[in-house]
């Protein structure tokens, strides 16, 4: 059964999940290239002209097809350039029944299709709107048949977000130019930048530029600074959705913080310092926490590793979260939210969290969610204001930025590039 991506948004709207497990991708029974040969046996068996042949050469859609096939391993589609190979062979072999040829083209559109609309290497899904929905090969022949326009068709079933056709586009340039060679960095770039869609509002977060963006329809509406992940803490590649902000937050403290970052300065100080930073220690995170005394712990212990602590800091002047954070479901427990500390986005580095990300301007942030900076009513910590629509949030490791004649390449703190580069020097 194939489920539109707006029924899958309209099942998740009915409530807002606190956290949510990632999606998970299953091997299917049937290998996908078996599921598509079979798609194409059941095609090609029903009695059919040519989709992509006027008589003995290529149709318009056809040309547009096997170009992109031609360069399709860049995309993530190895069986491409074979495919397009043995499709020149045909066309000038005599005696090759239209068909045959016919039926080469078609896989290739199958084989596409799944590569680009597939989920990305290493990206992870939280939510049914933002998760890969890859059209099943049976429908992607179909609507290819009834195609009022095939070769329009072709280019609205493989278009992706404007990001991935910039960096295609610049791809495309550079192995015209290079007898076919593609940096590796930018082959890698385009496949991470599969991960945004082509349409539709949403928040991009690329931690190689340390940026966050409002995207309406593949335009930067606005964007500001953020502090993002180290390469040791990384701010993963990820697809969720936020429905909800938090004002006057606590910060729950992980409990690996507590240990990297509290015990060490209780340590040394004594319980001073839990108070003097508005720190609690608490017998679970989120609502109906207690409150347990900080004397009671054996901060050497948590220190050594062999306790554990939940800790939150109160909503304060000091507190790191500032006025706002906005969460989202996630396995990593990462979120978006304010600081006080200001001056550390005027630094070219700014991959220094322990993978959170950091706003530059929480208030330009809540005024793109909520249309206008809400307040919170009093003093009390955790309070929650639904967003008035639910907004998918990505984060794609983007280091590639097309500059019109070139790539300008950010630095690659996560070290993904290299290992691209690695990789294709293999």
């Amino acid at each position: 059964m194939i489920v539109s991506r707006l029924s899958l948004v309209a099942l998740m709207m009915t409530a807002v999940p606190a956290m949510a497990q990632p999606v998970s991708f299953t091997s299917p029974a049937v290998s996908p290239s078996l599921s598509a040969e079979a798609a194409l046996g059941r095609f090609y068996a029903t009695p059919r002209s040519p989709l992509w042949l006027q008589g003995t050469t290529l149709s318009p859609a056809g040309q547009l097809l096997l170009a992109r096939l031609r360069t399709a391993d860049h995309e993530g589609y190895a069986a491409g350039p074979t495919l397009a190979a043995q499709v020149d062979a045909a066309l000038v072999a005599a005696g090759t029944p239209p068909l045959s040829i016919d039926r080469l083209l078609s896989t290739g559109l199958v084989g596409l299709v799944q590569t680009l609309n597939g989920p990305i290497p290493g990206g992870r899904y939280y939510h049914l709107s933002t998760k890969p929905l890859v059209e099943l090969p049976d429908r992607t022949l179909h609507l290819a048949a009834r195609a009022p326009d095939l070769a329009a068709h072709v280019t609205t079933s493989l278009r992706k977000s404007r990001f991935y056709e910039e960096l295609r586009t610049a791809m495309l340039a550079e192995a015209a130019a290079n007898g076919g060679q593609v940096d590796p960095r930018l082959a890698a770039n385009l496949q991470r930048a599969r991960l945004l869609p082509a349409s539709g509002r949403y928040l991009f977060v690329n931690p190689a530029t340390a940026e966050l963006m409002l995207v309406n329809d593949g335009i930067v509406q606005d964007k500001m600074r953020v502090v993002v992940g180290t390469a040791q803490t990384p701010t993963h590649p990820m697809a969720s959705r936020i429905y909800f902000a938090t004002l006057n937050p606590y910060w729950n403290v992980a409990e690996d913080l507590v240990r990297k970052i509290v015990a060490p300065q209780v340590v040394a100080q004594g319980l001073s310092y839990v108070k003097s930073r508005n720190y609690e220690v608490v017998d679970k995170y989120g609502e109906g926490a207690t409150v347990i005394p900080a004397a009671s712990v054996d901060w050497k212990a948590v220190l050594a590793g062999t306790q554990q602590v939940k800790m939150r800091q109160k909503p304060s002047a000091t507190n790191s979260m500032g006025k706002m954070k906005v969460p989202f479901a996630n396995d990593y427990g990462i979120f978006l939210h304010d600081t006080v500390n200001k001056p550390q986005f005027a630094k070219i580095d700014r991959a220094t969290s322990n993978g959170c990300i950091r706003l530059e301007d929480a208030s330009k942030l809540a005024r793109w969610l909520f249309g206008t900076e809400p307040s919170a009513t009093g003093t009390q910590p955790d309070q929650s204001m639904r967003l008035p629509d639910p907004i998918s949030l990505y984060v794609a490791y983007l280091t590639a930025q097309p500059t019109g004649t070139n790539i300008a390449y950010a630095r690659d703190v996560y070290g993904l590039d290299s290992t691209a580069s690695a990789a294709g020097r293999d």
